[in-house]
């Protein structure tokens, strides 16, 4: 009887579980697309006797009002035990940068390769959708490259890579010391030598482009596991810190010390790895998503 009753008279409408603090939520708030739980010591700094709580609205809408969140909260602090208290984290995001090299067949079908090339980026969407956009999802690549092959019978193969990466907003011209941590191991590239140049090099790490001490720059890591300020200036690039922080690369925990920039443009700035593994998960209170905006897609004709 207990199992197949409805999951808030299993818990008596009352939160002893992370997972309940998910079922309450989602079954009295019908707006709230999904719920991540987690107990408050896994966060950075830890905060012990709390329950972190970090709610989705779907469609890839951030933010929570701060009417929102104190009706959940005051929900919350009447489901929950005493000396356990519940606590907001806003949401964050993973991103997925997917770069498809798509052979195909121009004589089997009517369709060109700009059609394709839609359809694909279609394919890519409604996997997004169906497997991703959420807390807690895993992308598995051999499954998204599948779901490419199938769009049409003119598509002969594909290869495939998606590099995570995060955005980081700082205040400017103020310090900080920020981590990231992406739980997963980095493909470690060889050491970085000025003798050797750029060209070649492909770092674990890498940013978006801000300003720093008013001069274009980018991270990189050098390959012995420190994170580096490069002058991203494409005919002669220059380390102009050598050691701005350090990253980890079984762990895929990036630490950066005493960062300050003095501009950047966007929302924020990019931080992106390259996995060892072809399957990337999302780490806990992220949601996974593929932006249209970061799927490339080259499509190669075959004779």
């Amino acid at each position: 009887i207990r199992y197949f009753a409805p999951k808030s008279l299993q818990i008596q409408e009352r939160a002893v579980t992370t997972n309940d603090y998910e079922i309450l939520l989602k079954q009295n708030f019908p707006e709230i697309d999904s719920v991540a739980a987690y107990g408050g010591e896994t966060l950075d700094p830890p905060q012990f006797g709390k329950v972190a709580i970090s709610v989705y609205l779907g469609e890839g809408r951030e933010g929570l009002s701060s009417v929102l969140a104190s009706a959940y909260i005051k929900y919350l602090k009447e489901k929950s035990p005493l000396g356990i208290e519940p606590v907001f984290i806003a949401s964050e995001f993973i991103y997925g940068c997917v770069e498809a090299n798509v052979s195909f067949n121009p004589k089997v079908t009517k369709k060109s390769a700009g059609e394709l090339e839609a359809n694909i980026r279609t394919a890519v969407t409604n996997y997004n959708n169906e497997y991703l956009d959420d807390f807690d999802t895993t992308l598995r690549l051999s499954q998204l490259s599948s779901s490419i092959d199938a769009t049409d019978i003119a598509v002969l193969s594909n290869e495939i890579s998606v590099c995570p990466y995060v955005v980081y907003s700082p205040a400017l011209n103020i310090s900080a010391s920020p981590s990231f941590k992406f739980y997963a191991k980095l493909v470690k590239p060889y050491p970085f030598k000025d003798t050797n140049g750029f060209d070649d090099y492909k770092p674990a790490v890498v940013s978006g482009v801000f300003e720093f001490n008013g001069v274009d720059s980018y991270l990189q890591d050098d390959g012995l596991g420190n994170m580096q300020i490069v002058t991203s200036d494409l005919a002669n690039p220059q380390i102009v810190k050598p050691i701005a922080g350090n990253v980890n690369y079984q762990t895929g925990e990036i630490n950066l010390v005493d960062f300050k920039v003095t501009n950047y443009k966007g929302s924020g700035i990019r931080i992106m790895v390259t996995t060892a593994n072809d399957d990337i998960s999302s780490p806990a209170g992220r949601i996974f998503v593929i932006l249209d905006d970061d799927v490339t897609i080259n499509m190669v004709e075959v004779k």
